[in-house]
């Protein structure tokens, strides 16, 4: 697949699942308004992609659109929009209170200093250039699958706020050794904790770094 630039004008309502899957020499990329959905794989592994605007008119967009986008350091929305909202380059619901979709290209060590309550279903999910992460005080609840699969992130520092992370959240994050935790062990044992597929939770050191 050879194209490098893609208009896709407002008349079109909807980009189905995987239309312009491992169009890896894809770089600028045009959604005009009118569009309402972009499907699940839509520009999924389009290697050369490197910043996304959503127009106003979207009102679905699928968290795995831009899967394997390794170079995707940016998507940003219209203002106009009614479902969601960016900041620096992250999704969010509107009301900003809600990660959605983290750009996957982003890497190294990334300090999240943003005023998020929630990190969503798979919002991280194959971020694998990611080596550490700083989550922002002020968050209670990290959602199913949120980090799973970043093959590269090893340390995390999560604050004292967390109340409950969900099944997932950490699946396959083989490289994870190391988790700061702002709270003292009593706190970390009152974190409502969903088991399942997050083993790695059992074998990490968690520091506790409680004032």
């Amino acid at each position: 697949r050879s194209l490098e630039r893609v208009r896709i004008p407002g008349g079109v309502s909807k980009i189905p699942r995987e239309t312009f899957s491992s169009c890896s020499s894809l770089k600028e990329l045009t959604l005009e308004h009118g569009i309402q959905s972009v499907e699940g794989g839509a520009f999924s592994s389009c290697k050369s992609l490197m910043s996304v605007w959503i127009p106003a008119s979207v009102t679905y967009l699928d968290k795995s659109a831009f899967t394997g986008c390794t170079s995707l350091t940016a998507i940003e929305v219209a203002p106009e929009n009614s479902e969601y909202a960016s900041v620096d380059g992250f999704v969010f619901r509107k009301n900003q209170t809600t990660l959605i979709l983290c750009p996957p290209g982003i890497s190294g060590n990334l300090d999240l200093s943003l005023p998020v309550l929630q990190i969503g279903w798979g919002a991280f999910s194959m971020c694998d250039k990611i080596e550490s992460i700083t989550l922002p005080d002020g968050l209670t609840v990290i959602g199913e699958f949120a980090f799973s699969n970043c093959d590269h992130l090893c340390e995390l520092k999560i604050p004292a706020s967390v109340k409950e992370i969900k099944a997932g959240a950490f699946n396959r994050n083989g490289a994870l050794k190391k988790i700061f935790y702002t709270g003292s062990e009593q706190q970390w044992s009152e974190i409502i904790l969903n088991p399942q597929y997050n083993e790695v939770l059992k074998q990490v050191e968690v520091i506790f770094c409680a004032r």
